[in-house]
């Protein structure tokens, strides 16, 4: 059996009216609340026809809002599955599950140890469906699947990165008296401070849509006016910019799923230090670091290599989000969500304040594919409608070239 309810929470989104949203919130409240009395009785196959009915009212949605909430869809799809599997009936249990996966489910964990399947565990073509789904939703198996990399011969296109003194940046340093958030400890210390700095200043909202104007000044600008947040990338858009104008070299980073079509990915940065000789990973949205567990700072490409390696990490203590408790803690942060987003990532090749408000043929991106991985065909080491894949992590993760 899956939640629903605290799915649609998580997928609210700002421009669905709040009206239309509490409706569908309240809608599938009611719903459940009947589902569970009737799973307390034992009703299965009336648990069944009431969730059915649900596939109906999603159905009835339109389409941008099926499309928001299509995790709903493919929970009641599974849950059709569990009811029919309590009941008895294997081959629609079977049916439903394999239309679940088919619709988006990918949770391996609870499909695999779900007791409301159990009647249908032994059945090879269950087998076969759980299968599929750990291709799709074991993060940690897939992680270390694809955990190689591969040299090239080829070189990669340079980064580059905007002078502190253009006169953007001094006037984003100057107007948010960034030198005094830094502070006058060493390198690290005002690099963490610097982006707790855009955590505690701007509010994360992963359903919200994008500003016009993307810079950092522009967004934490409306966000003071409207009271509203910005998704994952505009806070590492932010935390890129702060960096820049202080004169660190900095990077947003796009870390993604497997698939190359999917509901979430996350964007946090990496700012090289010259005390270290590496990248560090800065997370705003969590107001995160990573260590191996000994308090060494650690890099993205660091930290993946440890995850699949089953080396110690740990995200800082604070971790939180919007100054509530992260549910699940650094282990879940590291372990689940980030296992699931450090597969592949996209840089672009050029950092610069107001990189999103360049026409889209001035936007180069730098993407890293691991062994094994191109869905797509894709041509590697060629720029390709404006990205650049390769499968050689030397490059992609070096360091800054001096001038």
């Amino acid at each position: 059996m899956k939640s629903l309810i605290f799915a649609l929470v998580l997928m609210y989104p700002l421009y669905i009216t709040a009206q239309s949203a509490e409706e569908i919130q309240k809608h599938a409240a009611k719903v459940e609340t009947e589902r569970v009395a009737l799973w307390k009785d034992g009703r299965f196959k009336d648990a069944a026809a009431l969730l059915k009915k649900e596939l109906l009212y999603f159905s009835s949605l339109n389409g941008d809002t099926r499309a928001l909430y299509n995790s709903y869809n493919y929970g009641t799809l599974y849950n059709i599955a569990c009811a029919y599997s309590q009941a008895g009936i294997s081959d629609s249990a079977i049916a439903y599950l394999d239309k679940s996966v088919e619709a988006g489910f990918s949770d391996f964990t609870n499909a695999s140890a779900d007791p409301d399947l159990f009647n249908i565990r032994n059945d090879a073509r269950f087998k076969k469906i759980l299968a599929s789904i750990r291709e799709k939703g074991d993060y940690d198996y897939i992680l270390k699947k694809y955990g190689a990399y591969e040299k090239s011969s080829n070189p990669a296109p340079r980064f580059t990165y905007q002078s502190p003194d253009s006169k953007g940046l001094v006037n984003l340093r100057t107007k948010y008296n960034l030198d005094s958030v830094a502070g006058n400890g060493n390198e690290i210390s005002r690099f963490i401070n610097l982006m707790k700095w855009v955590h505690n200043s701007v509010k994360h909202d992963g359903g919200s849509t994008n500003p016009i104007i993307k810079t950092a000044d522009a967004l934490i600008q409306v966000c003071k006016k409207t009271d509203r947040g910005v998704n994952c990338r505009m806070m590492a858009t932010i935390l890129n910019e702060v960096y820049l104008s202080m004169g660190y070299k900095s990077r947003f980073i796009t870390c993604m799923p497997k698939g190359e079509k999917f509901d979430d990915c996350h964007v946090i940065n990496e700012v090289y230090s010259n005390t270290l000789k590496k990248w560090l990973w800065m997370d705003p949205t969590f107001e995160t670091v990573v260590t191996d567990g000994e308090g060494n700072l650690l890099s993205i490409r660091e930290t993946r290599y440890r995850l699949v390696n089953n080396l110690p990490v740990k995200a800082s203590d604070e971790i939180n989000w919007n100054g509530a408790p992260y549910s699940g803690g650094g282990d879940k942060y590291l372990h689940s969500y980030m296992t699931k987003n450090l597969f592949r990532f996209s840089i672009p090749l050029n950092s610069c304040q107001a990189f999103e408000n360049r026409p889209a043929s001035e936007r180069v991106y730098l993407d890293l594919y691991p062994v094994g991985y191109n869905p797509t065909n894709v041509q590697l080491d060629k720029i390709t409608n404006n990205n650049y894949y390769t499968t050689d992590d030397e490059q992609f993760w070096a360091g800054p070239v001096k001038d």
